[in-house]
């Protein structure tokens, strides 16, 4: 998808849209401005170098993430938060590796490092990246029930899927600022006026930053798409099945929250989406999940 693309996402009649050569030379000025503020960290190279590799030592893995004090704490402390389950607190790097496998907890470490960088962005930055870890719990924990995805990853579009938002911030923090504190709280709408703004969103942006950073395909494709749902059916299934709980997992992210039994109303709403049908969640299957998902939060 590209700043084209992104065009379709803007409702008629914004007449004063950008047209489609400035929205693209917009495009390569920010993602040009942003290779050389935010390159990839060293450490998630390293650590995508070893997942591509099937036969990767898993010492490796465990000795990259332990060289770094605050990235073992940050990925002990989301492994051991709802959104993994676990009977019994895990307290190292490698018993990680043992219980979720090598890979998991290699792009559980590779998404943090991606979102350690806008640690410092201030109030936006950080209600953004809370955002995200709560979607990439509900989308591994959506997942779970549906066959397709089993050996896809889920977790890392979720934990990434508003990664452009910080890129925006970065670049253009007072304007910026402003289009997402009079933005509705709800999902698309904040996409709908980026493109009327800038002739692309966040989400292509955040595409063409992590081709430049050579993160995998898939998770390029998903997080590129995650606003644009009709081009998304029209991909492989995976990834159309990865995007619909993406999608489905961000709409939970704003109505889970207070709400652990579910209301019926609610819940039936939910179940009409196109994204709750593709994944067969009808109201009965999603109140009896509701509770799960909620814990998910927590």
């Amino acid at each position: 998808m590209n700043a084209t693309g992104a065009q379709q996402l803007v409702p008629p009649g914004h007449v004063n849209d950008p047209p489609e050569e400035v929205a693209a030379a917009g495009l390569a000025a920010i993602v040009g401005k942003l290779q050389g503020v935010k390159p990839f960290p060293e450490a998630a190279q390293r650590l995508l170098l070893l997942m591509w590799d099937p036969e990767h030592d898993t010492d490796r893995v465990v000795e990259t993430i332990q060289a770094d004090p605050t990235l073992t704490a940050r990925v002990l402390r989301l492994i051991n938060s709802g959104a993994f389950g676990l009977r019994r607190k895990c307290e190292s790097v490698r018993r990680s590796v043992v219980l979720l496998g090598s890979h998991q907890v290699a792009q559980i470490a590779v998404a943090q490092l991606a979102l350690a960088q806008f640690a410092g962005g201030g109030p936006s930055a950080r209600r953004i990246a809370d955002h995200c870890q709560a979607v990439a719990s509900l989308c591994r924990l959506l997942a779970r029930r549906r066959p397709r995805l089993r050996n896809v990853d889920v977790f890392t579009p979720g934990m990434l899927h508003d990664l452009g938002k910080l890129l925006m911030l970065q670049v253009d923090q007072g304007e910026y600022e402003e289009l997402i504190a009079t933005s509705p709280v709800e999902p698309d709408t904040t996409s709908l006026q980026e493109a009327a703004k800038f002739g692309y969103d966040h989400a292509v942006l955040a595409e063409h930053v992590m081709r430049q950073w050579k993160l995998p395909d898939h998770l390029c494709e998903v997080i590129s798409l995650h606003h644009d749902f009709e081009a998304a059916l029209r991909r492989s299934a995976s990834v159309a099945e990865s995007v619909a709980v993406l999608r489905f997992a961000d709409h939970l992210s704003y109505v889970l929250p207070g709400t652990p039994h579910g209301d019926p109303e609610q819940i039936a709403t939910l179940a009409e989406l196109e994204e709750a049908q593709l994944l067969e969640l009808d109201t009965h299957r999603l109140a009896q999940l509701w509770p799960s998902l909620f814990e998910a939060l927590s």
